[in-house]
């Protein structure tokens, strides 16, 4: 065993030393990144969410999806931004309703796949009218049959704020299925939104 041995006023210094190390770690010090779990429920009643809820957290910690992309909406202040490969009639309105949520003069992007969908065409008009810019990330590849595009599903708010996870902008998605995302704020939001400038940069405009 080893022993350190201090003269008193020294060891005096290394206590506040130390104890100011801790004040910084608990009341001042912030991670990089703040990530909350984000899930939509299996439609009730679900043996899923009965076990979960038999566990002393229950659900406590996981963020619903619906809720958690309303706040996301509300909270934007430059810009509010969603990419989905894939969505249904359901999907549609929450897509305007989310970009309703958002306040004046915040820039609407939304990320979509071989071109408008069925169910956002008849919402063109209120995409329009909302400003929404619609880009098409589905790029023809001249040395292979397929093409460049995505499945992903993002969300993202300003700079250093996003969604990411498996929820599509279905009924299914929202109401059916045991979806998994992660509600991210900091230094990995922002290579997110990096990463979507991207796709928004090489994708097709498409006109309502």
């Amino acid at each position: 065993m080893w022993a350190v041995v201090l003269p008193q006023e020294m060891a005096r210094e290394v206590a506040l030393l130390m104890r100011g190390a801790r004040l910084y770690r608990d009341r001042v010090h912030a991670d990089a990144d703040e990530v909350e779990v984000v899930i939509s429920r299996p439609a009730a009643p679900s043996l899923l969410v009965a076990e979960l809820e038999r566990t002393i957290e229950g659900l406590w910690g996981l963020e619903e999806t619906a809720v958690m992309l309303g706040q996301m909406a509300a909270s934007a202040t430059r810009r509010f931004s969603v990419m989905t490969p894939f969505v249904d009639e359901d999907g549609a309105k929450r897509i305007v309703s989310l970009f309703q949520a958002t306040r004046s003069g915040v820039a609407r992007e939304l990320v979509v796949r071989d071109g408008l969908p069925d169910a956002l065409a008849g919402k063109a008009d209120d995409l329009k009218a909302l400003g929404v810019a619609v880009y098409d990330f589905r790029i023809p590849r001249p040395d292979r049959p397929e093409n460049e595009t995505f499945h992903a599903k993002v969300v993202r708010v300003n700079d250093s704020e996003c969604y990411a996870g498996s929820s599509n902008m279905t009924k299914w998605s929202f109401e059916y299925s045991l979806e998994l995302g992660f509600h991210v704020r900091g230094a990995a939001a922002a290579k997110v939104s990096r990463l979507l400038d991207a796709v928004v940069a090489v994708s097709a405009r498409v006109s309502l």
